[in-house]
């Protein structure tokens, strides 16, 4: 990683309020981008946060998604299976519609919160369906970290957490990379080494200061 000193966003943009949309299809590398902004001190709201703990038993979505999905999706523990879930809904496009209305709400609702209670400063959105939810209305700048069909797909089969066909299928689920490109305002390229994709968002963060040092 590159010895980069931390972003102090308050004192950058002074009282201005900045609020920055990130997503990126599966396997681009959008998790690794979030994970070395929160490293360079910049806070992170995580959609995909939101929606685990919504998910969890006791959570807002836990009820509701049992009423859908019945028992079968309940694991022993009686946590939710979220292999069962996702084999379901990757599987079914009515399913995955009704799951998301029982989702989308909730994360808004947080987002919302989150975005009111920062008051100053750079605030990124880490929300992996940001076009297709309408939240790019939400916020200033969008940024889509990209990578070639043929990467991510390695990268998603590469931890054996999924065959080529489901990773197939989840893509096939997003927005064509080729649109989420097109809507950004910021295009990451995650199709070289890791420390070059550190040297783009450095720039980019720096362009977003007005050039100031970060």
């Amino acid at each position: 990683m590159p010895k980069v000193r931390n972003v102090n966003s308050e004192k950058v943009v002074g009282l201005q309020k900045i609020v920055v949309g990130l997503t990126g299809g599966m396997g681009a590398g959008k998790s690794t981008v979030s994970a070395y902004l929160r490293s360079r001190g910049v806070p992170v709201v995580d959609a995909d946060h939101i929606v685990h703990r919504a998910l969890a038993k006791g959570g807002a979505a836990y009820r509701p998604v049992v009423r859908l999905f019945g028992q079968s999706c309940v694991g022993p523990s009686g946590e939710l299976d979220r292999a069962v879930l996702a084999q379901a809904v990757f599987s079914n496009g009515r399913l995955r519609k009704h799951l998301e209305s029982i989702l989308h709400p909730l994360v808004f609702k947080e987002i919302k919160r989150r975005m009111g209670a920062h008051r100053r400063g750079l605030l990124v959105l880490d929300v992996p369906l940001l076009f297709e939810t309408g939240l790019d209305r939400w916020v200033d700048h969008t940024v889509t970290v990209w990578a070639p069909r043929s990467v991510c797909l390695a990268r998603m089969t590469a931890s054996k957490r999924w065959t080529r066909p489901d990773a197939v299928r989840r893509l096939k689920a997003q927005m064509s990379p080729r649109e989420k490109r097109r809507r950004s305002n910021v295009l990451l390229n995650n199709s070289g080494s890791r420390r070059d994709l550190y040297r783009q968002i450095d720039q980019w963060l720096a362009g977003l200061f007005g050039g100031g040092g970060v």
